[in-house]
């Protein structure tokens, strides 16, 4: 697992969450992604997953100047409230 604030970890990190989403290996992308802070990838992984709650959840640790935030927080936390079906 990678820990810290090390720029060397960081890479590591991301690389490896590279290779887990290659995968669509979802979930085990998320932790790699979430230990390198790579937000933007982070929140892709949740997107495909689905997890719009966690999206949310996330735009708590965004830095408030990230242009990411603004898109995360489009997305409805209740996704079946906006959704139409037809016949």
């Amino acid at each position: 697992m990678c820990l810290g604030n090390d720029v060397l970890l960081a890479k590591a990190c991301n690389a490896i969450g590279d290779s887990y989403m290659d995968s669509q290996k979802w979930l085990h992308a998320i932790t790699y992604y979430n230990n390198a802070r790579n937000y933007k990838q982070l929140a892709e992984c949740y997107y495909r997953l689905e997890d719009y709650k966690a999206l949310e959840a996330m735009a708590a640790f965004i830095p408030d100047n990230d242009p990411l935030l603004k898109v995360i927080t489009t997305f409805p936390s209740e996704p079946s409230k906006y959704m139409v079906f037809c016949e």
